[in-house]
């Protein structure tokens, strides 16, 4: 299976996954919208109340800077705090297969990913 084909197949799931998707701000919610992943929320003004809206467990969909991970960090203990767990398989999948930095960039890696498979290459 080619990455761009584990990418697609990890969106699907992302899509029909009903759980709460966390992610740090507006336009990470509307990058992963526009790959229609739905029942996203950001917690860029307070991560306590993302966790209480969450269903659980939580999907969470931080950046991959320091601030993404300290906050992946502090919504783990949020959520268990409240009895809820997180789900970071997502996060370390997305990672890998795409390579990003930060949430926001996904729409885009998508489609570079896909013009280079195509094309037999990384990038076309």
């Amino acid at each position: 299976m080619t990455r761009a084909e584990k990418l697609e197949l990890l969106l699907q799931e992302l899509r029909e996954n009903k759980n709460t998707k966390i992610v740090e701000g507006s336009k990470d919610k509307k990058a992963l919208e526009s790959l229609g992943i739905t029942n996203v929320i950001t917690c860029s003004k307070s991560p306590q109340q993302a966790a209480g809206k969450a269903s659980d467990p939580a999907v969470i969909l931080t950046d991959y800077d320091r601030t993404g991970r300290r906050l992946a960090s502090l919504l783990v203990e949020l959520l268990h705090d409240l009895g809820k767990t997180a789900d970071l398989s997502y996060r370390r999948r997305l990672r890998k297969l795409s390579e990003i930095t930060r949430i926001e960039e996904l729409p885009k890696k998508i489609e570079k990913i896909r013009r280079g498979e195509a094309c037999g290459k990384n990038v076309c």
